[in-house]
């Protein structure tokens, strides 16, 4: 099955994994997770958008904080939403932040 666009089973119109496609036990995760936003409302409010969260399963989201699967989910959002737009939400974040975030986007390829 693969990444899906919106994160939805085609076939069957169901919530999908946007790693491994698996439709079941859907978990809603944050790219920004929730432990950088710490201390900053407005921040974890920003981190809630379109372009920095995605849909996974509980195996897939068990292995999701690290670094290289943030950015292949990155690429993932980076083709849906177009990468200014998941820079402009990165920046969303960044701005409520009293510390560097640390997350950038993969280069372009």
């Amino acid at each position: 099955m693969g990444k899906l666009t919106n994160a939805i089973n085609r076939k069957h119109r169901l919530p999908a994994c946007v790693l491994c496609g698996f439709g079941a036990m859907i978990e809603l995760h944050h790219i920004v997770n929730r432990g950088r936003t710490v201390g900053s409302n407005a921040a974890r409010s920003a981190s809630d958008a379109k372009e920095l969260t995605v849909l996974l399963c509980k195996l897939c989201h068990g292995k999701a904080h690290n670094k290289r699967v943030r950015e292949e989910l990155l690429n993932i959002q980076i083709q849906q939403y177009g990468r200014e737009a998941v820079q402009a939400a990165l920046d969303q974040v960044q701005s409520h932040m009293r510390t560097r975030l640390g997350i950038e986007l993969p280069k372009e390829k």
